[in-house]
């Protein structure tokens, strides 16, 4: 599928979630990016980041003038989810991952054959299965038991070091930063393409 074809839904448009939509639709797709904050949405959709960050708000004003970028506090069929919202420790300093079910319970209603699902939110180990266990619930149409799956799961805890290796080893060390690694992963699996992020 081409990237003026492949539509991406970025869930949670926090310190995570809205940088990797702007990162995203830099590279010519289609972003949606959902949160249910009205300043946010509207602070976006006017080109203009709701916090700081170097070099941020130029690229997050070119790319929503370029109408590959908006934000809705709605999600809506795509092919790429990414789940980006917060997952804040409770009293008991267990992280509270209603967010996390939420947005899985509500993107699973549009969830479709072939589409990918990241969940990039931070989170316990364990957090995954939880991910698929409600799709399997709300969408039992599609198995993720199914190692013929047509729906591809992908996230930090599945990424092995092999892959990783195969992936960077072409990246010079000093250009590497948490930042360009989470872009890196998350445009690695939405194209098979090599980018430059550098």
């Amino acid at each position: 599928m081409s990237k003026s074809k492949k539509n991406v839904c970025i869930i949670g448009l926090g310190y995570i979630g809205l940088p990797t939509a702007v990162l995203i639709s830099s590279c010519g797709y289609s972003v949606l990016g959902v949160d249910k904050k009205k300043n946010i949405i509207d602070s976006l959709n006017n080109g203009v980041p709701h916090f700081y960050e170097p070099n941020l708000d130029q690229l997050c004003s070119s790319v929503v003038n370029n109408g590959l970028l908006r934000a809705s506090s709605e999600i809506i069929e795509s092919d790429v989810y990414i789940i980006c919202v917060p997952t804040p420790f409770k009293n008991n300093k267990q992280p509270d991952l209603s967010y996390v079910k939420n947005a899985t319970e509500e993107l699973s209603k549009y969830i479709k054959e072939g589409d990918l699902v990241i969940l990039e939110s931070t989170s316990p180990v364990g957090t995954t299965e939880l991910v698929k266990e409600i799709i399997n619930k709300e969408r039992q149409d599609l198995d993720l038991n199914d190692n013929n799956s047509p729906v591809k799961k992908v996230s930090k805890e599945m990424i092995s070091l092999p892959t990783i290796w195969t992936h960077l080893e072409w990246v010079p060390v000093k250009q590497i930063t948490p930042s360009k690694l989470l872009y890196f992963f998350i445009i690695s699996s939405i194209s098979s393409e090599r980018l430059n992020i550098s």
